[in-house]
Parts: C-alpha cells; structure tokens; sequence
C-alpha cells in the first residue's frame, strides 16, 4: 500500500510537469526567462488547483514546498533521493492515521481525496470528477490536467512484491503465526481443518501473482512439510487413544460422530465419549489472590495458546492458593474403567487438589494433579453410575512459589448426557397430559439423544413441596412415563433401553423457599448412560 501511495505521488508530480511542458509549447517565453517562468506557471496552477479542492493553508503551504524543492532539486539525483526517502517516513507516520481518517471521511489532505476517488471509480473517472468539480469553481486551473494512457495505467496498477531473496516482514509475522497455530491444536478436529488449510494453499500461484515473495514460498513449503509429520504423529496417538478407551469401555461408545480425541498436556490424546458435551458449563465460585476475573476461559472446549514464552491466552490461573469451582450442566460425570476428569492445562502441570460434588455442598476428594499428570480416577471414591456435577480445584501452594495452574478445559472421560426440561412447557399444573408445545419440546430433544445412537435412558420427574409427599411423588413418576412413551415413539431404535423414576419433592435443585426457586424444581430429567 505504502509502495502505491508513493507512486502516486511521483506520478502525479509527473503529471503536473506535463501539464507545465504543454504550457510551454503553447506560450512563446523569452528564452533567458524561460526556467523561471516555467517555474511560476507550475506553481500557479498547482496553486489554483489544490485551493480548488479545499484543502487547508497549512497543507496547501506545505504542498507548495514541496514542489519548489521538486523543481529546484529535480536534477540532483542524490537530493530527490533524500526527499523521497523523507517521504517514505512521512508516509510511515500518516499510515497509521490513514484507516480512521478515511472511516470518518475526513479528508483534508489532497492526496487522501484522489485515493478515495480512485478507489471507488478509477483514474480516469477520478480526474473527470476532479475537473468537473474544479469548472465549478470557475477557475479551471485543472482545464490542462492530462494524462496519457501508460499514466493511467502505471496509477491504477498496483505493485507487486519484488522476489530480492528475503520476505517481508508481513510475511515473517506469518509464518511465526502459522507455527503457533500448529503448535496449538486442541483436537483432531482442528488437525482436520489444519491440513485442508495446507491442501488448499497453491504457494507457486501466489508467487506467480505477486503476493508473496519466492522466499516466503519457499520457507513455508518446508514448514508444512514438516507439519505433515507432526500431525501425522498426532493422528496415531489420537487413534490410539480412542482404540484403547473403547477396548476398556465397549458400552461407553455413542458414535463418530459424537465421540472427540483432544490433546492435552505434552501433546497427551484423550478420547472423550460425548465429545464438545464432555466439558464444564458454568463457573459457580472462585478465588485468585490478585483478583484474576478469567474463571471462564476454563469453560468448554480447550483453546488455550501461548503468545510469547510466558504469556498465555484463553486460560485461567488459579494463582497461590486459588480456587475454581465449575458445573457440569448438559451432561455428568460418572466411573468408567481408566481415568475419569481431565484438566487440560497449559504450560508446566501445578500441584492442585481436586474435588467432585453431585450438589455442590458435600464434596470428595479424588486426588491431585501433580507431576506431570493431569486426569484423575474416581473408582474406589463413588459408587457404580452415580453422577457427579460439580468440581472444584484448588491450587496447593509449593516451597517454589509458582502461580496455580493455568486451566485450559476441564472434560469428563466418564459422561453421561444430562438433559433438564422444564415442566411448565411439558405439562399444565397438577396434570401429566403432555401440551402441544411440550410435544415440540421433546422433537427436537429426540433429535440430540438420536446422535448417541445407544444408551440407557433415565427420565426422572421432580416436583417442588407444594402438596403432599405421595401425590408429589405419583405426579412426578406419571410426567415421567408420559415423556418416556413420547420419547420411544420419537426414537423408535432397539438400541435405547428406558427406565423411569418419579422423585417428587425429594431431590430439589434449590431451596423451596420462593416461587421462582419452586419453578425451577418443577422439571423432568433426562440421563443417557452408556449400556
């Protein structure tokens, strides 16, 4: 861009010497008078044309030195030299402002107007603009602008990156911006879409068009055949992973299309059955030593990436002695054979506690991450296929003094689906007779459960404690079965096995001690278990 804006400005200084040449063959000038008067036509007209355009006094002021020093130094090669180069810098300076100033509209500058005009119509169409915007003035001292067609053409082109051996800095900044990125794939989704990237991108078309220079070209070929290796290396360790969960969990496998392989510390595959369900929802508490407000950057999936050597992005620290506590809202976690959480964190594995609650108020710990391992086993802490929904970490302060962890994602490999409905859009109060808008409601819900393609599927019923214990309960089983029998016609596959449970009042989300709490316990669950 900055290449273009100077050759606009030699050109149309060029074409203001024309426009002095033609001058010159219509007048006759006495010969010894001839330099200066060449000089003070040149100036006049230039003089008349950038009044004409409206340009302040000082800018007008400054042009018009510009050209005495074009005129008086045009024949030192060494002088125009420096002042180009001086140009250059100003060019440097004005880039930045040059964004805003054309957002705006705010065009004081000679130079900013023609580039808006060429842009949105072309040379030729700007300099008729200009001319006809300068007749109405009534000083046409733009009449004798011209110019020829090799002019134009030279303005509307623009410049292509010369091939002198060495990349621009734009392209170094790439080319670190692609190692980073490689450097930080999270899953073997992105692999996908990574080597696509690379499939996609013709070097050699690019050179040949001039977007980029033979070096860059060059530099970057060898970098994504590298690449090529290393994702290479990544897919065998993320088949892996996936072979060996399913070989120690044949029943907890909903599909391909469910079921993600993400990389975690270390460049660590870990197969995760319910794959982007498997992680945190909601942060419920947390506590840094210097106010960090970053808690949800350790929600959903892993994107955590690193800046520079010790920066990093899309995480959060748990500092000296912090705490995080998170929910698990769309699905839970439960045992299954091998570890059952993953913290996915970036950068060295701290020292930190870990604790799992199925409320949030009693809580067990399982274990702590430490020494470069970052998944935990919750067998022999629970029972079979209870589920838990909160966890909470906490950074156990070292001799080292070194912050907390840095938490990317916290995942569940042990998960089951959890799905909540509330029971004001399913039933009227009182009754278990499903509402057209309830039926709605459970379409599009077969949907979601239909992708794990096998399960156990648990629907509990839950009421608040209004009315008696025994009706609550009743009610509660009967919404139940009313959605489970819509659910079996909506999916009629063999491979969902149905059980249904009315709780009534006796597993409360929240208190019962306000209308707005007692709604929230009015609901239906839905848990989809592996088989």
């Amino acid at each position: 861009m900055r290449l273009f804006k100077i050759t606009q400005i030699i050109l149309l200084g060029s074409i203001f010497f024309s426009c002095n040449n033609k001058a010159k063959e219509e007048h006759i000038i006495p010969e010894k008078d001839a330099t200066s008067s060449n000089q003070e036509s040149l100036l006049d007209l230039g003089e008349d044309f950038l009044e004409s355009t409206g340009i302040s006094n000082d800018s007008l002021n400054a042009y018009l030195e510009e050209g005495r020093k074009m005129e008086e130094l045009f024949q030192d090669s060494v002088a125009v030299g420096n002042m180009l180069e001086d140009l250059i810098k100003e060019g440097d300076k004005r880039e930045k402002t040059e964004k805003q100033m054309r957002e705006s509209g705010n065009m004081d500058d000679f130079l900013d107007a023609f580039n808006k005009l060429n842009d949105e119509s072309g040379v030729a169409a700007t300099i008729a603009k200009l001319k006809k915007a300068d007749s109405l003035t009534g000083k046409n001292s733009f009449g004798s602008f011209e110019a020829d067609p090799e002019m134009l053409e030279a303005m509307s082109e623009e410049v292509t990156l010369e091939n002198s051996g060495k990349m621009t800095k734009e392209e170094r900044e790439m080319i670190r911006g692609f190692n980073k990125t490689k450097n930080s794939i999270h899953s073997i989704e992105e692999i996908e879409q990574f080597k696509k990237m690379m499939e996609e991108t013709d070097l050699d078309n690019m050179v040949e068009e001039g977007k980029v220079t033979q070096k860059y070209a060059t530099t970057l070929k060898k970098e994504f055949k590298g690449s090529a290796t290393t994702l290479k290396d990544r897919e065998k360790r993320a088949e892996r992973a996936k072979r060996d969960f399913k070989k120690q969990n044949p029943d907890l496998y909903f599909g391909e299309d469910v079921g993600m392989t993400y990389f975690g510390n270390r460049a660590k595959a870990v197969y995760l059955p319910l794959g982007k369900l498997s992680f945190a929802d909601e942060v419920i508490h947390y506590y840094h030593p210097e106010n960090e407000d970053t808690p949800s950057n350790a929600l959903g999936e892993p994107n955590g990436y690193q800046i520079r050597s010790e920066k990093l992005a899309n995480v959060h620290s748990l500092g000296l002695k912090g705490t995080l506590t998170i929910k698990f809202e769309n699905n839970a976690l439960i045992d299954v054979n091998g570890p059952d959480l993953y913290i996915f964190e970036m950068g060295a594995i701290e020292p930190t506690r870990l604790e799992i609650s199925k409320d949030g108020k009693n809580w067990i710990e399982v274990g702590k991450i430490d020494g470069g391992v970052a998944q935990v086993d919750i067998h022999g802490f629970v029972k079979p296929n209870e589920l838990f929904y909160y966890v909470r970490l906490t950074d156990l302060e070292t001799s080292s003094g070194i912050p907390g962890a840095d938490v990317d994602a916290i995942g569940a490999i042990g998960a089951a689906m959890r799905l909540n409905l509330d029971s004001k859009v399913l039933f009227d109060s009182g009754k278990s007779e499903l509402k057209p808008e309830g039926l709605l409601a459970l379409k599009e819900l077969a949907k979601n459960i239909s992708v794990l393609k096998s399960g156990n599927v648990i629907i509990e019923g839950h009421t608040d404690d209004v009315g008696s214990s025994e009706n609550n309960k009743n009610l509660s089983l009967a919404r139940a079965k009313s959605v489970s029998t819509e659910l079996k016609k909506l999916i009629p596959s063999k491979t969902f096995k149905w059980r249904e449970k009315g709780y009534g009042e006796k597993k409360p989300l929240v208190e019962n001690n306000s209308e707005k709490n007692r709604t929230k316990n009015r609901r239906v669950e839905i848990l989809i278990l592996p088989n």
